[in-house]
């Protein structure tokens, strides 16, 4: 079955309750998809999933606060439209349910795709504020291990959040 993008996304964008003024909105989506898929190219994650997490993650957001169910929300509605609007093996499946229902819990993964997914939705959307949260930025030993995807990370971040350049990184 061929994923036809542009449709897919009209479809949930279409459904998103909180409309196109929302951090969480079609907007956001589009910047996680842009970081995912520079993350996973550079580590060789899915791309196929990483952008179905980009629309999937934030999707069934009831607001733009504390919402600690909308990522379960999000992958539950992935399992329903899996077979109709897109197919993924099992395997695959489970990678975008799993970085779903856990975007927001602070969990660190050695997985690719999921890092990649992980990566790209910044800290500051998972708890709504508009400051990175500083609590869900990698300890020093996984970010040594993986600098050069830091630097990737962080150069797209500038891009997308221009305040985020004056910043010092400690």
């Amino acid at each position: 079955m061929d994923l036809n993008w542009p449709q897919l996304w009209t479809h949930l964008a279409d459904r998103f309750g909180l409309g196109d003024h929302s951090i969480h909105g079609p907007d956001h989506w589009r910047r996680v998809e842009r970081h995912a898929v520079a993350l996973a190219k550079h580590n060789a994650g899915n791309l196929v999933v990483v952008r179905l997490f980009a629309v999937f993650h934030d999707v069934c957001r009831e607001n733009d606060g504390a919402d600690p169910d909308h990522g379960a929300r999000g992958a539950a509605l992935a399992a329903l439209l899996r077979g109709e609007w897109f197919d993924l093996p099992d395997a695959e499946f489970a990678l975008l349910e799993y970085a779903c229902i856990h975007h927001t819990s602070g969990y660190l993964t050695e997985d690719p795709t999921i890092g990649a997914c992980w990566d790209a939705d910044p800290p500051r959307s998972r708890t709504g504020a508009h400051e990175p949260d500083r609590s869900a930025i990698c300890p020093i030993d996984v970010v040594v291990r993986h600098a050069s995807l830091l630097f990737v990370s962080i150069q797209l971040s500038c891009r997308a959040y221009p305040a985020w350049r004056s910043r010092r990184i400690v």
